[in-house]
């Protein structure tokens, strides 16, 4: 296992993203446009633009 902070922040960004859209999908089938789904949709698209700018810097 890499000791790279820049890889232990992508795999947390992953772990969000994946519980994130867990979340999504039980709330959505449920309530349909809430706060809450709107809040989790905000959560994954930031999660997802930090896992890639994290990789894009980490190239450089």
């Amino acid at each position: 296992m890499s000791d790279r902070p820049e890889r232990r922040v992508t795999r947390g960004c992953i772990g969000i993203v994946i519980v994130a859209l867990s979340a999504l999908f039980v709330n959505a089938w449920q309530t349909g446009w809430s706060t809450v789904t709107i809040a989790l949709i905000v959560v994954l698209a930031a999660a997802i633009v930090a896992a890639i700018a994290i990789n894009i810097v980490e190239r450089k």
